[in-house]
């Protein structure tokens, strides 16, 4: 599943794209969720695809998850419906029905999870 997403859905270095946590800075997700298109399982794949286009660094950090029974959750058709929906995703991104523009002059200040003390400012440009 990890090559299909970094092959199909083109978010390149990330393991866990489906980990239930996502992190943004206030910044990063005003830029990055107004883009977004995509609405079911794959909507995470495609704010990553969004926030390295706009140069927005991505770091992974281990968090304990406790898995609840009860899950009515079909594994099969959500794999299917996550596949298909990054298809259609880099389709219609790489065709240009789908597109984003983020100004060169918008930068953003980002944290280091291991080093909250630490800050670079990176510019968000195509």
């Amino acid at each position: 599943f990890n090559i299909y997403v970094d092959v199909v859905g083109g978010v390149k270095g990330i393991r866990d794209t489906q980990c239930g946590f996502k992190l943004f800075t206030r910044r990063a997700a005003q830029l990055v969720f107004p883009l977004q298109h995509v609405e079911r399982w794959s909507f995470d794949v495609e704010l990553l695809y969004l926030a390295q286009r706009a140069g927005i660094p991505i770091t992974e950090v281990p968090v304990q998850w406790m898995e609840i029974a009860g899950s009515k959750l079909s594994i099969v058709k959500a794999t299917i419906n996550m596949m298909t929906d990054m298809a259609l995703m880099r389709y219609k991104y790489s065709t240009g029905i789908w597109t984003f523009q983020i100004p060169d002059s918008i930068r953003i200040t980002v944290a280091h999870p291991a080093d909250p003390e630490a800050t670079k400012s990176h510019p968000l440009s195509f």
